[in-house]
């Protein structure tokens, strides 16, 4: 009788080394099922920050871009220099569509290590011909920009590609301009990119 009650008393080391086991592979799947939950929530969640960050960018570009304006009433294109990294337009966004008098802002969008950054001058002065000051803080509307296709890009009138890299007055053939923003954002142990488009076409005159 003593001899059954200490059989039954516990496990064997054979039984207690088979639960360690399938207690190591539950909590291994267990724990690969949490790592790939989290990792897809992650990917989800960058893209769409991405995304939002992108589209909130390029939206913010093509107003501004529509509605730059000539600073002197002609004489100056309204962008003053195009690449494919950066623009630089003069944009009054506290202007009165029934108003003739301007008072633009030199305002400059560029990729600078991996990121969209936008900055402004102000105009010095009560009346054309301005000058500006020096570009104040620098925004931050994106991050993760890549450059190996260009942000910018322009055509004129005839649908004709204008060159990679326009100075004003050359700018003031520019009738569309092109915009193309890739982000890559992190997907993983790996990054994955997120392709966003759109064209714009300058309303004001580009010549007096």
């Amino acid at each position: 009788m003593r001899s059954r009650r200490d059989r039954s008393a516990g496990f064997t080391l054979p039984e207690l080394l088979i639960g360690i086991i399938l207690m190591a592979i539950f909590g291994l799947a267990l724990l690969g099922f949490y790592t790939s939950s989290l990792n897809q929530a992650t990917t989800h969640e960058n893209q769409a920050r991405s995304q939002a960050d992108g589209r909130t960018a390029l939206d913010r570009l093509e107003g501004e871009i529509r509605q730059s304006i000539s600073p002197d009433a002609g004489a100056t294109p309204p962008i003053a220099s195009l690449s494919p990294t950066s623009i630089v337009f003069y944009y009054d966004g506290t202007r009165d569509p029934t108003d003739l008098s301007t008072f633009p802002q030199r305002v400059r969008y560029q990729i600078s290590g991996g990121q969209l950054l936008r900055d402004v001058a102000n105009p010095v002065g009560a009346a054309p011909p301005y000058t500006w000051t020096a570009y104040g803080p620098q925004q931050v509307l994106a991050t993760g920009v890549q450059t190996a296709v260009p942000l910018f890009a322009a055509e004129d009138d005839a649908g004709a590609a204008l060159g990679a890299t326009l100075n004003s007055p050359a700018t003031g053939a520019i009738a569309l301009v092109h915009m193309r923003l890739v982000l890559a954002y992190r997907t993983g142990q790996s990054n994955s990119t997120l392709e966003l488009s759109t064209d714009v076409v300058p309303r004001n005159p580009r010549v007096s």
